[in-house]
C-alpha cells in the first residue's frame, strides 16, 4: 500500500487531516456488511482462544448458511464480523441475542462510522432474568411483557417458559440500560386493586462493570489497578486509582501525598511536567528561602554591629593610651 504526503489543513490555529467522503468511499463499501461483536463480562477463564472457538461454532451452526463470514479481532473481547451479504447480516442481527459461558451476553451491533469499537461505549445489553414462584395466571405473553418492562425492554421468553415445562420460575430475556438500577423486586397489581411484590433474579448483571477500566466481569480485582505512574508533583511512583476516557485522551487519577488528587494525562512529556513542578512550587520555595535567609541576615548584622561598637568604645574610653610609636618599633 503506497501512501503520499498531503499538506495538513490549518483550522483555528491547529493542523488537522481533512478527510472527505471520496477518501473513505471505498472503505464504507468494504465494511457495509460488517457487524461488531462484544463479549461482556469475560474474565481470565474465558480468553481469546475461547472467543475464537465460540465465534467459529456460531458461524458453522447458524450463519454459514447465509454465506461466508470473515472474523477480525479488535482485542479486549471485541470482534468485527464481515458478512458476505447484507441479507446474511440482517438475519444474524435478528437471531440474537446470544450468550456465552452460561448467561453472559455476546452482543452484535451493526457497524457504523460513529462506532469507536470499545466496550465502554455500550449503553445497554440483553440479559436473562428469572421470576421465581410467579403466579400461574401471569404466564401469558401479555402479562410477562408488562412485568418484564419494569426491568427493561422485554425481548422474548425461553422455550421452557413458553411451553410451561417447569413452573419454578419464568425466564425472560430483557435489554437493560447500564446506567439504570436493576430492582430486586417489582410490584404487580391487577384491575381489582390486589397487589404483591415479585422477586427478580439476574443470571448476569451489568453492575459488575469495573469503575477503573470500564470493562465488565470484575470490580475491585481489576488487573490494571496495580499500574504505577510517575507523578510530576513529587517525582515518585503512584498506583493508578482510576482511568477515565475523555475523547482522545486516556486520563489517570493518582493519589499524591504532596498534592491533592489530580487528573493526569497518561501520555505526558517529562520536561513539560518538570516545568509544571517548578512553577507550582516556585512561590512556596521562595517563601521558605526568605524565611530562612532573613533571620541569618539579621543575626549577621547584629554580630557586626556589636563588634564595631566594642571596638569604638575601647578606642574612645577615658584613660586609654596607645603605646608610643617608637616603643612599638623597638619592641
Amino acid at each position: 500500500m503506497e501512501l503520499k504526503f498531503v499538506e495538513p489543513v490549518a483550522k483555528n490555529g491547529k493542523e488537522l487531516a481533512l478527510v472527505n467522503e471520496e477518501d473513505v468511499a471505498s472503505e464504507f463499501k468494504r465494511w457495509e456488511n460488517a457487524v461488531v461483536a462484544y463479549f461482556l463480562g469475560h474474565d481470565s477463564t474465558f480468553g481469546p482462544p475461547s472467543f475464537n472457538r465460540f465465534i467459529n461454532n456460531l458461524i458453522d451452526s447458524e450463519w454459514r448458511k447465509y454465506g461466508n463470514v470473515k472474523v477480525y479481532s479488535k482485542g479486549s473481547g471485541v470482534f468485527v464480523l464481515d458478512f458476505e451479504s447484507a441479507h446474511g447480516k440482517e438475519l444474524a442481527l435478528g437471531e440474537g441475542p446470544w450468550f456465552y459461558d452460561g448467561s453472559k451476553p455476546f452482543i452484535l451491533k451493526p457497524w457504523s462510522r460513529d462506532m469507536s469499537l470499545e466496550i465502554e461505549e455500550l449503553k445497554s445489553a440483553p440479559i436473562w432474568i428469572r421470576l421465581p414462584n410467579l403466579r400461574l395466571h401471569l404466564w401469558s405473553p401479555e402479562a410477562l411483557g408488562k412485568i418484564a418492562s419494569l426491568v427493561g425492554r422485554p425481548l422474548f421468553a425461553d422455550t421452557v417458559t413458553a411451553s410451561r415445562e417447569t413452573l419454578c420460575f419464568a425466564r425472560v430475556c430483557v435489554e437493560v440500560d447500564f446506567d439504570k438500577m436493576l430492582p430486586d423486586s417489582i410490584t404487580i397489581e391487577d384491575d381489582k386493586g390486589y397487589s404483591y411484590d415479585q422477586k427478580v433474579e439476574y443470571e448476569w448483571q451489568p453492575t459488575s462493570r469495573c469503575s477503573f477500566c470500564l470493562h465488565f466481569g470484575h470490580s475491585d480485582s481489576c488487573p490494571r489497578r496495580k499500574t504505577t505512574f510517575p507523578c510530576p508533583f513529587c517525582l515518585g511512583q503512584h498506583t493508578v486509582l482510576q482511568i477515565l476516557r475523555l475523547r482522545q485522551h486516556s486520563v489517570q487519577l493518582l493519589q499524591c501525598s504532596v498534592m491533592k488528587p489530580r487528573y493526569l494525562v497518561q501520555t505526558f512529556r517529562p520536561l513539560q511536567h518538570l516545568v509544571q513542578l517548578l512553577f507550582q512550587n516556585l512561590v512556596p520555595l521562595c517563601l521558605v528561602l526568605l524565611l530562612l535567609v532573613l533571620p541569618v541576615q539579621r543575626m549577621m548584622q547584629a554580630t557586626t554591629a556589636s563588634k564595631f561598637g566594642s571596638t569604638l568604645l575601647s578606642t574612645t574610653a577615658p584613660g586609654a593610651t596607645s603605646p608610643p610609636e617608637d616603643d612599638a618599633r623597638t619592641s
